[in-house]
């Protein structure tokens, strides 16, 4: 079995509108559609996550200062980082505003909110003719994970 991970498509050399035929070249070829697993985290939830991240630990990881006392989150109060959140979000300029599952889905022409983030379930199954996507809620995984879980298929 073949397998890959890609944390976004350009980290697999697909630019954007190439999925959707890569996908369809698959399955002609192999005779199979592709499987594809993604997960996604609550919008909101990502979204804080990812401002925190790229203001604190991603301005140090990747040199734009030298240590966590010149970052944007040190020095910056409450009432100024709301208002800095506020305005990336609204502006959509926030880094990770996309999640990966937008990229893909767009490029395969799924709306994936109205498929599942409504909603109570935290897998689902998405059929195609070319492609199978098994779609998972990141924090109902995590939050039900049990050790035990993937001694039941082998």
């Amino acid at each position: 079995m073949r397998a890959t991970h890609g944390h976004v498509l350009r980290h697999l050399d697909f630019k954007k509108g190439d999925f959707d035929a890569y996908v369809k070249e698959y399955s002609v070829k192999n005779n199979n559609r592709l499987n594809i697993v993604t997960v996604f985290r609550e919008p909101v939830e990502r979204c804080i996550s990812s401002f925190f991240q790229s203001y604190g630990s991603d301005f140090i990881d990747f040199g734009h200062v030298s240590g966590i006392e010149e970052t944007v989150l040190y020095n910056y109060n409450f009432n100024q980082l709301k208002e800095l959140f506020l305005m990336e979000i609204s502006g959509k300029k926030l880094r990770g505003y996309d999640e990966s599952v937008d990229i893909l889905f767009n490029e395969l022409e799924i709306n994936w909110r109205e498929e599942i983030v409504n909603s109570q379930q935290y897998f689902k199954i998405i059929e195609k003719p070319c492609f199978k996507i098994y779609f998972i809620k990141f924090d109902r995984l995590i939050n039900a994970f049990d050790e035990n879980c993937f001694t039941t298929y082998k």
